[in-house]
């Protein structure tokens, strides 16, 4: 992939650790294809490649969630 960023753990913790006010708005350019396309020349559809997404992030999100809030939810 060409063109998205990936800070470093230490520009990330100077972000998190700005103590500013009022919102964070972030933006997400996504490029999307009728098809996703995986990098070993596998197809999948919208619905598929949506599927596998959350399947892939959910336990991202779940300790994001227990960092955040001390404990997370399995639902």
């Amino acid at each position: 992939m060409i063109g998205y960023i990936d800070p470093t753990r230490h520009a990330f913790a100077e972000f998190r650790g700005n103590n500013r006010e009022g919102r964070i708005h972030m933006i997400n350019l996504v490029r999307l294809r009728e098809q996703a396309r995986y990098l070993d020349g596998r197809l999948a559809t919208g619905a598929e490649a949506y599927a596998a997404y959350g399947r892939e992030s959910r336990p991202v999100f779940i300790r994001l969630v227990a960092g955040l809030f001390g404990k997370a939810s399995s639902n």
